[in-house]
């Protein structure tokens, strides 16, 4: 799961308890993103689903 920590459209703390939640084998939170992270932060997005997709 991967989040910004100024998201107002989905607060942070729901996205943490939703990645709790759903047992996320990885969380990462960009620190002053907001909503939009695919388009502010397209590096941090794509490596972890590239991690993601690689993995066992």
């Amino acid at each position: 799961m991967i989040y910004g920590s100024s998201d107002r459209s989905i607060p942070p703390a729901v996205m943490q308890f939703m990645a709790e939640r759903a047992h996320a084998v990885k969380t990462v939170v960009i620190n002053g993103a907001s909503h939009a992270l695919m388009v502010s932060h397209p590096g941090e997005v794509t490596a972890l689903i590239e991690e993601a997709a690689s993995a066992h």
